[in-house]
């Protein structure tokens, strides 16, 4: 059988349920377990109708074909995001009879157990040769000739709520992407900017001016905040190689700059000092 041809949801720029903005990967790792889960629930819907004409049964053969589709298109997206998805995680995701690392895997399932509880009806000898053969291919269309076994076994199953997977993916893709920004280097903020010799800097609305002493202090001082290891004692910072002072004290190298207290602040021990976010700053 030919490949089934649907356009991927890991091509969308929008998510496919509520949610703040998410890196490009965990989008479309986000929309392919979202589809999964909903494509999954909707064959369940379908076939616990009790109208089983045409149109019905086309519908159900088209969401296989699109469960199969996005499965083998979206699951490496999955499975890349697979660590930080799990690193978000207390434990396990539980639903039901599916238990994964995290929802997102638990998508992936959903939509497989789907597929499998029908090809085992609809064809099983067409299943197990599947099994055997790698290449071999279930035809959906199989489906429609044997729809009322398919619709009387799904009346038996006991399948998990896809609104609860749905729940859970919303939540652990939001807390990667938290996680993530955490993690991004401040300095590539607009909000804190520097020239290339620290004699300018921009720090969160202020501007400052630097004489080279000073601009080369704020230097080791940046490189450590930059590092998210914000503290550096007072005699590292006048000892670095790039900063020529005669002074012993940063507050006598400091004098009269307004940086002074605002934007260079006392660290949380003794001798030490760091550049501090408006917040921060007392």
């Amino acid at each position: 059988m030919p490949q089934d041809s649907f356009p991927s949801v890991t091509q969308l720029s929008y998510p496919l349920a509520t949610i703040g903005p998410l890196p490009p990967d965990v989008l479309a790792a986000f929309n392919v377990a979202v589809f999964l889960a909903t494509t999954a629930d909707s064959v369940r819907h379908f076939l616990a109708l009790q109208d089983s004409g045409s149109q019905i049964r086309d519908a159900v053969v088209a969401l296989v074909r699109q469960l199969r589709s996005e499965d083998v298109t979206g699951r490496p997206f999955i499975v890349a995001l697979s660590n930080e998805l799990n690193a978000v995680r207390a434990g396990p995701a539980r639903f039901g009879c599916i238990v994964e690392s995290n929802a997102h895997l638990a998508a992936l399932t959903l939509g497989r157990c789907v597929k499998h509880e029908i090809w085992t009806v609809a064809d099983p000898v067409g299943w197990t040769r599947c099994f055997l053969d790698e290449s071999a291919r279930m035809d959906p269309a199989v489906i429609s000739d044997a729809y009322d076994s398919v619709r009387r076994h799904f009346q038996t199953l006991a399948l998990p709520d896809s609104k609860e997977i749905v729940a859970e993916i919303q939540i652990e893709a939001a807390k990667v992407a938290e996680a993530r920004g955490k993690t991004i280097p401040k300095s590539t903020a607009a909000a804190a900017r520097h020239s290339d010799d620290f004699r300018s800097v921009h720090w969160f609305g202020t501007d400052y001016t630097f004489t080279p002493t000073q601009a080369a202090c704020i230097k080791v001082l940046w490189r450590a905040w930059d590092n998210g290891t914000p503290d550096v004692g007072q005699q590292a910072i006048l000892e670095d190689i790039e900063v020529e002072a005669d002074s012993k004290r940063l507050v006598d190298l400091f004098k009269n700059q307004r940086a002074w207290g605002t934007m260079i602040v006392r660290g949380g021990t003794s001798g030490a000092y760091r550049l501090a976010e408006p917040s921060e700053s007392r």
